[in-house]
């Protein structure tokens, strides 16, 4: 389901970033939401970014639960896509100053314990 309070918070970290694009540094592992955050130097949708993620699908082996090229950044942000838990999402996109590109941040609830639990099966199709 969408929740503005999501959009919101994505919304509000890329806003801070807007100016440099450079987004890299932000912590979001203490935030309490799952997000996956995306840079290119031209101008991309949000329907960009989440086939750029949904791509990532070919990075993660369900039988041995990890992102096969061995880094976390190479799969999981497929696995925020279709986690099983996932209940809530929200995003926002923004364009940087000086035609720097453009950064699409998407946030999910509850925050998932992913490579320790595997989504279902049949929402990694």
């Amino acid at each position: 389901m969408w929740d503005k309070k999501l959009e919101s918070h994505a919304r509000n970290l890329l806003r801070k970033h807007i100016k440099d694009c450079q987004i890299w540094n932000a912590d979001s592992s203490s935030s309490k939401y799952c997000s996956t955050t995306l840079y290119s130097p031209k101008l991309i949708t949000g329907v960009d970014a989440v086939a750029y993620w949904v791509k990532m699908k070919e990075n993660y082996d369900y039988e041995a639960n990890t992102c096969i090229k061995g880094h976390p950044r190479s799969c999981v942000p497929y696995l925020y896509i279709v986690w099983n838990t996932t209940t809530s999402l929200g995003c926002a996109r923004v364009e940087c100053h000086n035609n720097k590109g453009t950064l699409v941040r998407c946030s999910y609830e509850p925050r998932s314990n992913i490579l320790v639990d595997r989504p279902y099966p049949n929402t990694i199709h």
